[in-house]
């Protein structure tokens, strides 16, 4: 090929280029396609966002959970109701110090709109912090409306013990900077989960940072989503048994607890527990997620959860049967169907639950040794702790349905003291059992 054609194919080629290179810069400039899909993202995430929806993401759900645990903790500063050295510092004085470094915290985790809407001083943080004098703070349930890309407005029903504890806190997700309006203002301005969404009069201004204001997002596990459930169960118990008994499944609350008093009867010991989550389970149904929560004492928690923090709660699992749970002990082997039904029988033995427990004794076992409910009770509790841990340690098959085995009890309160005992299980139809053991 001579050099004149090299020379015109160049040329040509060049042109090329250019032309594909002005065609390409046209199409961006006059498509934008990059920020075509980015919009087109945010007009969908909009879309479905413009009404206030009950919160159903965890992670959100825990910066407010933590931002509603911090501004309770300054409130007990404000107070001055924190542990000092008072080798150092008198009482007075302490409780001076606290309260002005509390005052000024909260101070600076408020909205700005809050404070010129309710004309906020030192003296109203100061008055409303002499409201509370417990600092167990429980969130009822929380609401969100997206304000904007980066605002969130979250609708928050939570109480301080017994004491209504209502708020309204703003996010900005661009800063991870948050602010928050007291219950003043929620319930002067009427804020709750039905309002229209144009009487929300909250800007969608950023949020200046400061020292106290800053939040961030923690990815949270099924794990600590059961450890929460199970500690958030235990502290209304505690602070406020009247919610903690209408959370109860209602089916169940008929059969176990038919009266408030005898909920309260029975949760009176765990009161001043402090219950840790020893294993769980997680079962995924097309209504609701179950936890199956097991705590240090062998004691069985079943939370049923329709949505992030709506769930309904059972104390045991074997006063009514779930269909899920059935299911699953279905496809047990024989031999751990029986080892189930052992941890049924002790579960009985460690709520007190005598009358139930004396139900699965063989009928010729029960007349031989135990002729009255009263003699098994007073067997029971001779032969056993108070709060029993059991170890499988050993079975043997006698026939299909009948196995036995050899179980280790352990005192949870000191683990210094274990029996051994050998049961003899036998399954009847569906999840049903007898059993003796030996004397």
């Amino acid at each position: 090929m001579s050099n004149r054609k090299i020379l015109i194919f160049g040329i040509i080629a060049i042109i090329v280029i250019i032309i594909c290179v002005t065609l390409l810069f046209i199409i961006n400039k006059y498509f934008n396609t990059d920020n075509y899909e980015t919009n087109f993202e945010n007009q969908i995430l909009y879309e479905n966002k413009q009404n206030i929806e009950l919160l159903d993401n965890r992670n959100k759900y825990f910066v407010v959970e933590k931002i509603v645990s911090s501004l309770v903790s300054y409130i007990k500063e404000t107070n001055g109701d924190m542990e000092y050295d008072k080798t150092l510092i008198d009482e007075q004085s302490a409780k001076d110090a606290f309260q002005k470094e509390g005052t000024k915290i909260i101070n600076e985790m408020l909205d700005d709109e809050y404070k010129k809407a309710m004309n906020n001083n030192d003296a109203n943080i100061i008055n409303f912090a002499k409201k509370y004098n417990n600092y167990q703070s429980i969130i009822d349930k929380i609401y969100i409306y997206d304000k904007s890309a980066k605002i969130d407005i979250y609708i928050v029903y939570a109480f301080i013990g017994n004491e209504e504890f209502n708020l309204i806190i703003k996010t900005d997700s661009e800063d991870n900077t948050f602010s928050i309006f007291l219950n003043d203002y929620f319930k002067k301005y009427n804020y709750n989960e039905n309002m229209k969404i144009e009487d929300i009069n909250i800007s969608e201004a950023s949020i200046e940072e400061n020292e106290y204001n800053k939040f961030s997002y923690t990815n949270i596990s099924d794990k600590q989503m059961a450890q929460y459930y199970l500690n958030n169960y235990m502290k209304l118990v505690r602070t406020n048994p009247s919610l903690a008994y209408n959370l109860l499944d209602e089916q169940y609350k008929e059969s176990k607890f038919k009266t408030y008093d005898k909920f309260v009867n029975y949760t009176q010991e765990k009161k001043d527990m402090l219950i840790t989550l020893k294993e769980y389970k997680i079962i995924n149904d097309k209504e609701y997620t179950i936890y199956i929560c097991k705590d240090q004492y062998d004691f069985v928690y079943i939370f049923k959860e329709k949505s992030l923090m709506n769930y309904t709660v059972q104390l045991d699992d074997y006063t009514i049967e779930n269909k899920e749970l059935v299911e699953e002990y279905n496809k047990l082997r024989q031999v751990d169907k029986g080892a189930k039904n052992v941890e049924k029988f002790f579960e009985m033995i460690n709520m007190k639950d005598y009358q139930n427990a004396y139900t699965k004794l063989d009928n010729t076992f029960k007349n031989n040794n135990f002729a009255t409910l009263q003699k098994f009770e007073e067997f029971i509790k001779q032969q056993t702790y108070n709060y029993n841990s059991i170890n499988i340690e050993s079975y043997a098959m006698i026939d299909s349905d009948l196995y036995t085995y050899t179980v280790k009890i352990r005192n949870v309160e000191n683990s210094n003291e274990q029996r051994t005992y050998k049961l003899i299980i036998k399954l009847l139809e569906g999840t049903d059992f007898k059993m003796s053991f030996e004397i």
